[in-house]
């Protein structure tokens, strides 16, 4: 009668190998969507501070007949703090020279001031209304297309990952 040997109980290393390349293979994909999931989300919250400063300004225009070029001017009266971008950064104000239209920027997920605007060119009926870049909203507007120009761009997600997202006073 032969002997039977008795297996040990456990994986052979080729077994584990072959786990342990799955869970790379995985976590390799997984990764970069993570990460541009974090990107969206706090490109959502910057919109939404955009559309907090943008009712204040709004009350602020009411009170006084023009737009703010200052964030400084909505305090303490009209919001009660401007947050900071989900970045950390300050949002910026800019208006025409009527007075009668604005632009909140925010430098987006790379920190660096991308758009810079000629207000002299902008007229009512390039004015965008919303959301600006950050593939939620215009790609174009005042002029800039998410390309890069003499005066900037804008972020969008399929691009460089490079530029700022805005918020329009539109019509």
């Amino acid at each position: 009668m032969r002997k039977m040997m008795k297996r040990k109980e456990g994986f052979t290393l080729v077994e584990l190998l072959i786990v342990v390349a799955i869970i790379a293979i995985l976590t390799g994909i997984a990764i970069p969507n993570f990460m541009g999931a974090r990107t969206k989300a706090r490109i959502g919250k910057a919109f939404a501070d955009m559309d907090t400063i943008c009712t204040a300004e709004q009350m602020y225009e009411l009170d006084n007949e023009e737009f703010t070029n200052s964030t400084d001017n909505l305090t303490p009266g009209y919001i009660k703090n401007i947050p900071k971008d989900s970045w950390g950064e300050d949002y910026r104000i800019l208006t025409n020279d009527t007075g009668d239209k604005f632009l909140i920027l925010s430098n987006g997920p790379n920190t660096n001031q991308d758009v810079t605007i000629d207000w002299d060119s902008v007229t009512s009926s390039n004015v965008v209304k919303g959301a600006i870049g950050g593939g939620a909203g215009a790609d174009s507007a005042y002029g800039i297309t998410t390309q890069d120009s003499d005066r900037g761009k804008w972020y969008h997600p399929s691009g460089d990952k490079n530029g700022d997202i805005g918020y329009g006073s539109g019509q």
